[in-house]
């Protein structure tokens, strides 16, 4: 049997080759997704476009590709830059460990030539021999957090519609919903916000905690980008506060019946905030049709302790974080004090 060569070449992505790498992905996912999404994605990202490793056969179609995100972090007062790949992917007809693993095994050659602190990424479980062989060298497993919005709907989706058990559990539901939070906690205060004023109350955090490990920087040219301007679903901001001091900042991304937290930035006291934050969350998204808040983080994340303080559900989650380190760096995820996912795009 012949042996197959690829060739494989890094580039900065342009604008010329999004309809070529939508239909890579469209032949390997087996679903097209529209062209503004890879534009968003690829193009105008605040912190650079996607650094993109594409794959070709011997008569140089595109078979398989791997793309790197960047993300603006701050380290120690300097700033530096971190990788998320995304969209790795190779045509059915191709799929072997060989070009997989040739194809990761670029992209960490390609962080490193660059000095990126680290590259991450949120593979499905099947493809953790190809990440591992290609020297992925931590792997930690997601947990997934959840929190309901409607007990009433919750109930409802247990029993089937023509069931007395559904009239009954609908009539808990709404009983139990009526008397559910408010907007805040006691003194802490929480609604929705507009995103200048998501990112101007961003600005106002204290930081210590980033002298100590790597954190995304996250302004306003992020959140214009990375949640207002996404194509893939809605997104929300909400803020709270104590008096007049900001506890902390959330942005959740409305998929189907779950609003998932993209972002959340824990300021001051991080259980208040989060309680606040969640019992206002409550009210404005049972209007949306949503059942649950969720959320997934890398197991030891330091925000783990206070979801679960704040009322969310640990459960467990198929996909898995794994991230290297190419600049010997010690700023691996579980580290992060904030949580910002990519997932779903």
């Amino acid at each position: 049997m012949t042996k197959r060569i690829y060739e494989i070449e890094h580039r900065e992505c342009s604008a010329d080759l999004l309809p070529e790498l939508r239909d890579v992905y469209a032949r390997a996912r087996q679903v097209t997704l529209p062209i503004e999404r890879f534009r968003w994605f690829y193009l105008e990202n605040p912190s650079g476009r996607a650094h993109l490793l594409l794959a070709r056969d011997r008569s140089g179609q595109p078979v398989g590709m791997s793309v790197a995100i960047p993300h603006r972090c701050q380290k120690n007062g300097r700033y530096t830059m971190a990788w998320n790949t995304v969209d790795f992917c190779v045509v059915p007809e191709h799929r072997t460990l060989g070009l997989a693993v040739q194809l990761r095994r670029a992209v960490l050659e390609a962080a490193a030539e660059r000095a990126v602190e680290v590259v991450f990424s949120h593979p499905a479980p099947e493809t953790l021999p190809v990440h591992q062989r290609s020297g992925m060298t931590c792997t930690v497993a997601n947990r997934r957090f959840v929190l309901p919005v409607s007990i009433r709907a919750l109930a409802e989706a247990r029993y089937n519609s023509s069931s007395p058990a559904r009239i009954v559990a609908a009539a808990v539901g709404a009983l139990a919903d009526g008397f559910a939070r408010g907007p805040g906690i006691g003194r802490a205060r929480a609604r929705r916000v507009g995103w200048s004023e998501a990112a101007a109350l961003l600005s106002r955090l204290p930081r210590p905690y980033r002298q100590r490990a790597l954190s995304f920087v996250v302004d306003r040219d992020f959140l214009i980008w990375r949640f207002a301007r996404c194509p893939r679903y809605e997104c929300q901001a909400y803020a709270c506060w104590l008096d007049d001091q900001p506890l902390a900042v959330a942005v959740v991304g409305l998929l189907q019946q779950t609003a998932w937290l993209k972002l959340l930035e824990p300021m001051n006291a991080p259980c208040l905030a989060i309680r606040a934050l969640t019992a206002t969350m409550v009210q404005s998204l049972r209007r949306h049709g949503i059942r649950t808040i969720s959320a997934v983080l890398p197991a030891g994340h330091a925000l783990e302790a206070v979801l679960t303080r704040s009322g969310f559900w640990p459960q467990s989650d198929p996909s898995l974080t794994l991230w290297h380190s190419p600049a010997n760096s010690q700023g691996s995820p579980a580290t992060w004090n904030r949580l910002v996912c990519d997932r779903d795009l």
